[in-house]
């Protein structure tokens, strides 16, 4: 086994624990109460539209 992927194989070990303990902290009737899409395109970019969404949720604070 070469370092790297020892060094590797030891970040890999907390993300389930991490998972975990968010999985046990999150509310369990989070509910979606909307969603709101912003379509946009400025300065008429060459990439075309922006499409941003935002969702909105039964707990305080929580939005993205």
């Amino acid at each position: 086994m070469r370092r790297r992927d020892f060094l590797a194989m030891l970040t890999a070990i907390p993300l389930p624990r991490a998972a975990q303990a968010a999985a046990r902290g999150a509310p369990r009737n989070l509910k979606i109460t909307d969603v709101k899409v912003l379509v946009t395109n400025p300065n008429q970019a060459a990439m075309g539209n922006f499409v941003l969404v935002k969702i909105v949720t039964s707990e305080a604070g929580l939005e993205g």
